[in-house]
């Protein structure tokens, strides 16, 4: 049997594990804040950690040969995988990704056209792809159309400014970490997050604002208030300043922010939900995640349809390669989000990856390596394979 005729044998879903490298822990390990507009008594808070509900697909064939995917979403998308997507997996070629992604949108049409199901599919689709890139001993990027630049300019996102700097990214993307139900305060301590970044970046290093409207429950009076106290500060966007499917607020938002731009997108799934924001001309930028957004097949006609437009695009920097890939195959994406697994050192890699693509001197390239150029660590999540609910 060649290897271009292999067939899948198997999927496992494993957990990955909750620990990032012990030393320096990143800033996203942090207590969030939920302020929903229902009557509840006081503030829900929770401790998020930045990999709290990732899972790794792991598609096998026949030979042995396994590609992976990260997730989000934990056990929801672990059930729909393992129930939904793999007996239909087994026995198929790798390499019909196009096939399978259809068919399996259509399986979970009835309950899953945004959300769980999309997650789920989007990192078997991945997952397929670094496979391929594995069988033909090439990697991803040349499987989209081939490599469009030498390297890849990063932007981090951290809250410590100064080691973008220091390490040469071009630019920061701050997170804010407070809303509306945190006063004026918390409004000041938003400002204090910016200024900060703007004072410890040097002359031309361009500096970004994630809202995080999600956890923050930011509404249109709060982002309008915001961007025009964050103006004189000269943010090149404003990303996530209120919840995905509030369009027409942010239509509003959009007249009042120039010349912030507006990015969005990270959160939105499919290339229908991409044409809402796109018909409705919300974005500036668009924010796909090749992973959450559906994989890299719908991702690359995400692409296709910002290009259309005439919008950047910058991929969502979950474990950072399968952004990077992407941008390097896309002539409409100049840099690609970093984000950080120890606060002070961008080469340490989260403690489930042995190795794969680092920033050096603020920039990405990639190798030959096939597939998305990652191995992951087995012995790091075999024992955090998904079992019963107490296991969790």
């Amino acid at each position: 049997m060649t290897m271009n005729n292999s067939r899948i044998a198997d999927l496992v879903v494993h957990r990955l594990p909750g620990t990032l490298p012990p030393r320096n822990p990143v800033k996203f390990v942090r207590e969030v804040g939920y302020t929903p507009k229902c009557p509840l008594n006081g503030r829900i808070t929770k401790t998020k950690n930045l990999f709290y509900d990732t899972y790794l697909v792991e598609i096998i064939t026949e030979d042995g040969l396994s590609g992976f995917s990260p997730g989000k979403v934990g056990e929801s998308a672990k059930i729909i995988v393992e129930n939904a997507f793999k007996e239909l997996l087994i026995g198929q070629s790798p390499f019909d990704t196009e096939r399978i992604w259809h068919h399996l949108y259509r399986i979970c049409l009835p309950y899953g056209r945004h959300g769980s199901a999309i997650h789920a599919l989007g990192a078997v689709d991945t997952a397929l792809w670094d496979l391929k890139g594995k069988l033909l001993e090439e990697p991803v990027y040349r499987l989209l159309g081939g490599g469009t630049r030498e390297k890849i300019k990063i932007y981090g996102t951290t809250n410590n400014a100064a080691v973008c700097a220091r390490h040469g990214f071009t630019g920061v993307k701050v997170v804010m970490t407070k809303g509306p139900s945190d006063g004026d305060q918390g409004f000041k301590r938003n400002l204090e997050i910016v200024r900060q970044a703007r004072e410890s970046l040097p002359e031309g290093m361009d500096l970004m604002i994630e809202c995080d409207a999600r956890y923050n429950s930011w509404d249109l009076t709060y982002a309008l208030r915001f961007i025009e106290a964050v103006k004189p500060l000269h943010p090149y966007w404003i990303e996530d300043a209120l919840l995905p499917d509030d369009l027409r607020n942010y239509q509003i938002l959009k007249k009042h922010a120039y010349p912030i731009k507006i990015a969005v997108g990270n959160l939105e799934q499919t290339r229908w939900g991409f044409m809402r924001l796109l018909e409705k001309s919300i974005p500036d930028i668009l924010q796909p995640c090749p992973i959450f957004s559906g994989g890299i097949s719908e991702v690359t006609k995400i692409a296709q349809l910002a290009a259309a437009f005439d919008l950047p695009v910058i991929y969502h920097g979950l474990l950072g390669a399968y952004g990077y890939h992407m941008t390097m195959a896309d002539m409409n994406a100049d840099r690609a989000e970093f984000m950080f697994f120890d606060e002070e050192d961008p080469t340490v890699l989260p403690n489930f990856i042995k190795t794969g693509p680092v920033p050096q001197n603020g920039t990405v390239t990639l190798g030959k390596q096939p597939g998305f150029g990652i191995e992951f660590d087995s012995s790091s999540f075999q024992t955090n394979r998904y079992g019963r609910p107490e296991d969790l």
